[in-house]
């Protein structure tokens, strides 16, 4: 990837490290049909990597997909709250291999309101609208049936709460703001108008009630056979639901048939993985480590971070320790 005004621009041909959610699973679908891009591993955003050793030889040759990477050298495209302060978002955003809209917006960091200002969709909904601005055409018949009750755009807007936080969270505000940049960003891009246009409707047809039974509708189906998903995003948390070595056949499945709902080609889904483990914490910094962590002091095996809740609430950093050079 290349920057242009400290926005990166998409390349074809990369290697990417997709979440084991809807978010990650639609960004790396969608990146292999527009890009070709190559999908060596998954991640939980915690304290797990799966990765495919003869797919890839370091992670510094990765583009992680919905988690920040705190090493300067490795790429990440997410949507958290990683800075600071001000000025702390203003030297993120310079980095060429970290692509966040609220580096690229400067709406967001620490302070305590900053959940009611902080871009509130999924990383795929913004890889969308990073495409079209590039003019990159992103194709998805939204009105696909998954189920009886749900169309594809139902299963793309659960990604990382859209759908609730568009339409009856505390964040509707917020959430109509981000739409309207969305669509200024992608320069009025097709599927990012679809989206916009979709949810807006659903927001004034549908009553709370209605829009809750969808949300519940979509969490059944993922986590009931065939697919067992752990989380009612449609994740995988552990070896034991995901694969230790190979990704199990029900893992697949789920993958094929969000693919083949979306009209997606999907990507090649025979793994042989080895696993990263890091050290998974939370807890509530102090001014003098979040001054560590803008300075790069806080930890030498940092390696992932996000501002998951407000900072006046307890354990609001959370954050990964690994260990790392290479794969070998």
């Amino acid at each position: 990837m290349n920057s242009s005004n400290n926005i990166v621009i998409p390349t074809k041909n990369q290697k990417c490290i997709v979440n084991t959610d809807l978010d990650g699973i639609f960004s790396g679908l969608i990146l292999h049909n527009t890009l070709n891009w190559e999908i060596v591993g998954f991640c939980d955003s915690a304290e797990s990597i799966w990765i495919d050793k003869n797919r890839c030889n370091n992670l510094k040759e990765c583009t992680f997909i919905d988690m920040f990477v705190h090493p300067e050298d490795i790429r990440c495209i997410d949507q958290h709250i990683i800075s600071v302060d001000e000025e702390h978002i203003n030297l993120l955003s310079q980095n060429k291999n970290k692509l966040n809209p609220n580096l690229i917006n400067k709406r967001s960091f620490l302070p305590n309101k900053s959940y009611y200002k902080k871009y509130p969709f999924g990383t795929v909904h913004f890889i969308i609208a990073w495409l079209e601005r590039n003019g990159v055409n992103v194709e998805i018949d939204l009105l696909n049936n998954v189920s009886d009750d749900i169309k594809i755009a139902d299963l793309l807007l659960r990604a990382d709460d859209t759908f609730q936080t568009s339409t009856y969270s505390n964040y509707v505000d917020n959430a109509q703001e981000w739409w309207l940049w969305l669509e200024k960003f992608s320069n009025k891009g097709k599927m990012t108008m679809k989206l916009k246009d979709y949810i807006f409707e659903l927001k004034n047809k549908k009553t709370k009630t209605q829009l809750t039974k969808i949300k519940q509708t979509i969490a059944d189906l993922l986590k009931s056979k065939p697919f067992y998903c752990d989380s009612p995003d449609g994740g995988y948390k552990s070896e034991t639901s995901l694969g230790s070595i190979f990704l199990k056949p029900n893992v697949k499945e789920y993958i094929n048939f969000i693919a083949d709902r979306a009209d997606l080609n999907c990507f090649n889904l025979d793994f042989s993985f080895s696993i990263l483990k890091g050290n998974a914490k939370r807890i509530s910094l102090t001014s003098m480590q979040m001054q560590n962590i803008k300075e790069g002091h806080f930890d030498k095996n940092l390696f992932s971070y996000a501002f998951v809740r407000s900072n006046r609430k307890s354990n609001s950093f959370s954050y990964t320790l690994m260990e790392y050079t290479n794969l070998q």
